[in-house]
């Protein structure tokens, strides 16, 4: 797991940004992750460190979706540098009991 002091850019661009704390059951990214993405901002935040880098990236919720329950992702920014795009997916694992693959289509 990544911490946040490790990457001081990234909490300047986040400190920047009012992001409302969200209640207690609301959804947030789970702390462990790939070795290229980066959870902050109390897991309100994800951000990819190498925007170079295809892979490693994968993140989690920090639990289970609801019945339904509506999940939405914003993308702040993004690069067109490159031609990499998002993969969205649903899964039946915990992110506690698995090995942290570098690409979901992995699973």
């Amino acid at each position: 797991m990544r911490k946040e002091e490790e990457f001081p850019f990234v909490n300047k661009l986040i400190d920047s940004q009012h992001v409302p704390e969200p209640k207690a059951d609301f959804l947030r990214f789970h702390q462990r992750c790939g070795t290229n993405a980066l959870v902050s901002n109390n897991g309100k935040s994800l951000q990819k460190i190498k925007i170079d880098k295809w892979n490693d990236g994968v993140a989690f919720t920090n639990r289970p979706l609801k019945d339904d329950e509506i999940f939405e992702v914003t993308v702040d920014t993004r690069d067109d540098e490159t031609k990499d795009a998002i993969g969205i997916g649903v899964m039946t694992h915990s992110p506690d009991t698995i090995a942290i693959p570098s690409h979901m289509n992995n699973m």
